[in-house]
């Protein structure tokens, strides 16, 4: 997905265990999970490029990832099979 300032992938979607993003720039993502309820079910701040979200806590179902840099948010929905 491409946003203002960065380009972010996101997979595999849908999964079966994990989440995988991975940022172009190297700056402050603010990442959160949200059940289609509107319940946060995981958020966190991270400067790291590579993250994987392991997601074997959570109910199988359709979530929405949130992801907030200074400049942009991006909202996408994944599947947690």
């Amino acid at each position: 997905y491409m946003t203002q300032n960065q380009s972010i992938c996101i997979f595999p979607n849908p999964t079966t265990d994990k989440l995988v993003l991975n940022f172009e720039n190297k700056e402050t993502h603010i990442i959160t999970i949200c059940n289609l309820n509107g319940n946060i079910v995981f958020e966190s701040r991270t400067s790291d490029n590579f993250v994987e979200l392991k997601l074997s806590n959570y109910a199988k179902g359709v979530y929405l990832l949130k992801i907030q840099t200074e400049n942009s948010t991006i909202i996408k929905k994944f599947i947690y099979q």
